[in-house]
């Protein structure tokens, strides 16, 4: 069922109306899910928020379903002069459809992705992080998922603003056999939507500290994710815990 919905998105293509449209029914979906769960907030930085400090919040591709839970919990229309949000999307088409459900939150969206536009999307990145600005992204690129990239590192380095890693869950609901793995939530249970403590990466790194950098958050979003799942009672997916040598 579900492999002829995607083939069927294949065929339609790419184009504006149709990310515009499954963009929509996206948003409203997750709404409809939202409302009928029970859902947590543990460690979102609310404080922060308020404040209009600017900080990057990234979670893994497969849950990109993130940003809209902490919307529909955080983002009030009326009091957006505080701070602004923003979401680092792709060209592909996925990121399409992702940043028209930004777009129904009034949030605004940066284009570019590690393999196109990424130069131009870092530069304007650099600048709005000087003002009041939430920056969402995914740090695995499109393929393979579950790897971090250097893209949030640099970004954090280079800015000096902190980095707050999220994952969510819920009780209800599945994993799509994708090469991101993207959970899929259903209604009528328990969410939870979990930030970790902020991560500052320190300037002027050389090529051996990104690595270290990426190791580092790459096991620190995967245990957060594993987390996330235990917390609303499901299974931990295996390959959340999985060490290096059990992936290959």
């Amino acid at each position: 069922m579900f492999s002829f919905i995607k083939n069927q998105i294949k065929k339609i293509g790419a184009s504006a109306v149709t990310a515009a449209v499954l963009g929509r029914l996206l948003y409203w979906y997750a709404y409809f899910v939202y409302l009928t769960n029970q859902f947590d907030y543990v460690g979102w930085p609310e404080k922060e928020r308020l404040e209009g400090k600017a900080f990057f919040v990234t979670f893994w591709h497969g849950h990109l379903l993130a940003p809209p839970f902490l919307g529909f919990r955080f983002y009030k229309p009326k009091k957006s002069s505080d701070i602004r949000w923003y979401l680092l999307a792709s060209m592909h088409r996925d990121g399409r459809i992702v940043a028209e459900t930004a777009h129904c939150f009034g949030g605004k969206v940066i284009d570019g992705s590690a393999k196109k536009g990424g130069v131009a999307a870092g530069l304007a990145i650099n600048r709005l992080m000087e003002s009041s600005s939430i920056l969402f992204m995914a740090p695995d690129g499109r393929k393979p998922g579950y790897k971090l990239t250097k893209g949030i590192v640099r970004l954090a380095s280079q800015t000096g603003k902190p980095v707050y890693l999220c994952a969510f869950s819920t009780s209800r609901g599945f994993r799509f056999n994708t090469w991101d793995k993207f959970f899929f939530p259903l209604p009528f249970g328990k969410g939870v939507v979990m930030c970790d403590e902020a991560v500052f990466i320190p300037p002027a790194l050389t090529p051996e500290d990104i690595a270290q950098w990426q190791d580092v958050l790459e096991k620190k979003l995967l245990a957060l994710t594993a987390r996330a799942e235990a917390y609303v009672g499901r299974e931990v997916s295996a390959f959340l815990t999985q060490t290096e040598e059990e992936k290959k």
